[in-house]
């Protein structure tokens, strides 16, 4: 399994409607979780970054 959640569905996290969320597998869900939170992170770190460099 990849650990890109779109390489493995096809779809990005955040496009995802409920109905297809509540039916990925447990493995899924969680890389869904991780891909998510990772882009959030990135996203604040590229803010932080951003803000210090004023």
């Amino acid at each position: 399994m990849s650990n890109c959640f779109e390489d493995e569905t096809g779809k990005s996290p955040e496009e995802l409607t409920q109905e297809e969320f509540i039916a990925l597998s447990d493995e899924l869900k969680w890389l869904a979780y991780e891909n998510v939170l990772e882009m959030f992170y990135g996203v604040s770190g590229e803010l932080e970054e951003a803000i210090e460099g004023r």
